[in-house]
C-alpha cells in the first residue's frame, strides 16, 4: 500500500535520529577512551623539565601526577613568570606540586630521579679526575660559576648538558663551544626553549 507523506517523513526522521544517536554514542565512547588513556599516561609519566625563565633557575621533576620544583624561590609564588613559563606545562602534564617524590633523592648538588643521575651546578666547584667515572645523565648549569667542561668531563661521563635561563648568553656560548669539542650535547634554554627529558 502507499504511505502518506507524513508517515514517510516520520520514518525518515526516526532513521535520522537513530543515526545521530549511534554517532553520539561512538563519539562519547571515543572521548571517554581518550580521556582515560590521558589519565593513565599521566599516572605513569617520569619527566624532567628545565624551564626557560629569564635570569632564573627553574626545574620540575615530574612523577605521575605530582611535580617537585627546584629553582628560584620567587617562582614558587603566583606571578606572571610562573603563569607564562611553568603553569602551562603543569596543566599539560596534569601535575600538582608536591613536597617530595618517592623516586627523587637529593644529595646536593647530585640528584637521582628514577634511573637518571642529575647534577645541578650554580657555583664554582672542583671535581677530582677519576679512572672509573660516574655517569651523569643530565648536567644543569645555572647562574655563572667558573667551570670548565673539560675538567668536569675528566671526573664524570656527561651525557647531556643544559644551561638554564639564569646563564648569560656569553657564558652559554663558551660552554657550548667546549661541549662541541668533547661531543657532549648542550641545550641552551634561552635560545632553544625549555628542555624536556622523559624516562
Amino acid at each position: 500500500c502507499c504511505r502518506s507523506p507524513s508517515v514517510r517523513a516520520t520514518n525518515w526522521l526516526l532513521e535520522k535520529q537513530k543515526t545521530g544517536l549511534k554517532i553520539g554514542i561512538v563519539s562519547l565512547a571515543g572521548f571517554i577512551g581518550l580521556r582515560t588513556y590521558s589519565f593513565i599516561n599521566a599516572d605513569m609519566q617520569q619527566r624532567i623539565i628545565v624551564y626557560n625563565v629569564s635570569r632564573k633557575s627553574a626545574v620540575d621533576f615530574i612523577s605521575g601526577r605530582h611535580c617537585y620544583f627546584v629553582g628560584d624561590s620567587s617562582l614558587q609564588q603566583d606571578g606572571p613568570e610562573k603563569d607564562f613559563a611553568i603553569r602551562p606545562a603543569r596543566i599539560l602534564y596534569r601535575t600538582t606540586p608536591a613536597r617530595s617524590l618517592a623516586t627523587l633523592c637529593a644529595h646536593d648538588p647530585f640528584m637521582s630521579f628514577g634511573n637518571k643521575h642529575i647534577l645541578l651546578l650554580d657555583h664554582t666547584v672542583a671535581f677530582v679526575p677519576q679512572a672509573n667515572k660516574p655517569v651523569i645523565d643530565l648536567l644543569v648549569l645555572s647562574k655563572n660559576p667558573t667551570l670548565y667542561i673539560k675538567d668536569l668531563a675528566a671526573a664524570m661521563t656527561i651525557r647531556q648538558v643544559v644551561t638554564d635561563g639564569s646563564v648569560s648568553a656569553r657564558k652559554a656560548a663558551w660552554w657550548k663551544k667546549d661541549c662541541e669539542a668533547l661531543h657532549i650535547p648542550l641545550h641552551e634554554v634561552r635560545a632553544e626553549g625549555a628542555f624536556v627529558m622523559d624516562h
